[in-house]
């Protein structure tokens, strides 16, 4: 089986191919904005690699921005080369997320915390203020993607499209078959902002 995943959760974005138990080639670039500008060289590149059985994309949380770039252009390869496609949480996506516990920035004056078990995501994460995380880590190391960390015992990493695709591939092909039947979503964590347009007055 070959995988084709694409992780741009954070500034640091990836794409990899991963074939027969191993990740064959990994791209990454650096960008705060403009993923879109930036992904579809190495999308290019990375299809000419191998055409893949299967197509991930890393939910989020994270960038809203380039989520929805790398969904949006998951999306139309999907559809254009018929290859299945799914998405699976970016939280999950590194070497060290078997079991243990990711924190972020929730914006807002917030922050996420989040729990992992067997390299799986736990329910959604909950959003709280800095003290009441502190409280709950209670001294316990965590993880984050963010540039610094919040707290002491907080450990910063990033998140990586070889390891979003090692993790699908290690789900039964009745799970991949499953999830690929739903179109992915980002993972939020709060539910969009929409602005309805003020009523016009008419006459």
């Amino acid at each position: 089986m070959t995988i084709l995943a694409l992780e741009t959760s954070t500034s640091q974005a990836s794409l990899a191919v991963w074939r027969d138990g191993e990740v064959v080639r990994e791209w990454s670039f650096c960008s705060e904005r403009s993923h879109n500008s930036l992904l579809f060289a190495p999308l290019r590149e990375a299809w000419a690699v191998a055409e893949p059985d299967l197509m991930v994309v890393g939910t989020g949380p994270g960038s809203y921005a380039g989520v929805r770039v790398a969904l949006a252009a998951a999306l139309g390869v999907s559809l254009a080369k018929n290859v299945p496609l799914l998405g699976w949480p970016s939280l999950t996506a590194h070497a060290l997320a078997a079991d243990g516990l990711m924190v972020g920035d929730a914006r807002r004056g917030g922050f996420f915390l989040a729990e992992l078990v067997g390299a799986r995501l736990q329910g959604e994460p909950e959003i709280m203020t800095l003290e009441a995380l502190a409280r709950r880590l209670g001294g316990r190391s965590a993880w984050t993607f963010d540039e610094a960390p919040c707290l002491p015992e907080v450990l910063t990493i990033k998140p990586s499209a070889g390891w979003l695709a090692r993790r699908v591939a290690a789900l039964s092909e009745a799970e991949r078959s499953l999830l690929a039947g739903v179109t992915p979503e980002p993972l939020y964590l709060r539910p969009p902002f929409i602005t309805t347009p003020r009523p016009r007055i008419v006459g």
